[in-house]
């Protein structure tokens, strides 16, 4: 399903930072450079929180991750 949704300068450069394999030390550098380094980490985190919430951020394999579910429910 394809979904549309505006994103302001910020979040859409995180997230392209993301999508080629950046990690989250790597977002905050980018944001400390524009939002200032004491907020950088929280403004990172809430991006991630909303693409979690938005379903952009998802667990890559369901069936692996069934797998740990069950793995951790049989310990």
């Amino acid at each position: 399903t394809t979904q549309w949704r505006s994103a302001e300068a910020n979040e859409a450069s995180a997230l392209q930072l993301w999508m080629r394999g950046n990690n989250f030390g790597a977002i905050c550098e980018m944001l400390a450079e524009i939002v200032g380094c004491a907020d950088s980490a929280a403004t990172a985190a809430a991006f991630m929180r909303s693409w979690v919430a938005q379903g952009l951020l998802i667990y890559p394999n369901a069936t692996a991750r069934e797998q740990e579910s069950n793995d951790a429910k049989n310990s």
